[in-house]
């Protein structure tokens, strides 16, 4: 994917600040639908919205690094990934990955754990509850009307 594309999807998951991966997904070949609850942005589309779907295109990698001190434990496989519904807190990106900062609530008997989750893909579509379309200026446009409205 282009650096460009990838800046996208940075602002995207920056813009889903306190929101998180639900464990179920659809996958379609190499590509994964992948399903975001943040209640707070997806009702300012529709009132009874809840979250939002982004569709990762020809994923090429996933990977969650989660740190315990001094210990990392490395989850390749996306359904063991998703079933701890990481959250996200922020994202970073270079010219061939995503880097989503977040925490693991729970993990092998740790209430928190930080975690980075790292991903590759050739593109991504962005949908709305219904998976109607939505380009990404829409959803940085939300974002900053509820954090300046807050």
């Amino acid at each position: 994917m282009s650096v460009e594309k990838y800046s996208e999807l940075n602002k995207i998951f920056n813009s889903f600040h306190d929101g998180y991966f639900e464990s179920e997904f659809r996958r379609n070949k190499n590509d994964f639908l992948l399903k975001i609850s943040i209640k707070y942005l997806a009702e300012l589309i529709k009132s009874d919205y809840k979250y939002f779907f982004i569709k990762l295109l020809n994923l090429k990698k996933i990977e969650l690094v989660i740190y315990k001190g001094d210990a990392k434990e490395r989850i390749n496989n996306i359904e063991e990934i998703l079933n701890l519904k990481p959250d996200i807190f922020s994202c970073d990106y270079n010219e061939s990955r995503l880097i989503i900062k977040s925490n693991i609530n729970n993990f092998n008997n740790n209430k928190n754990c930080y975690a980075e989750l790292f991903l590759s893909c050739d593109n991504y579509k962005l949908y709305d509850q219904r998976l109607n379309e939505i380009d990404y200026r829409n959803i940085i446009e939300i974002s900053e009307f509820y954090w300046k409205n807050k």
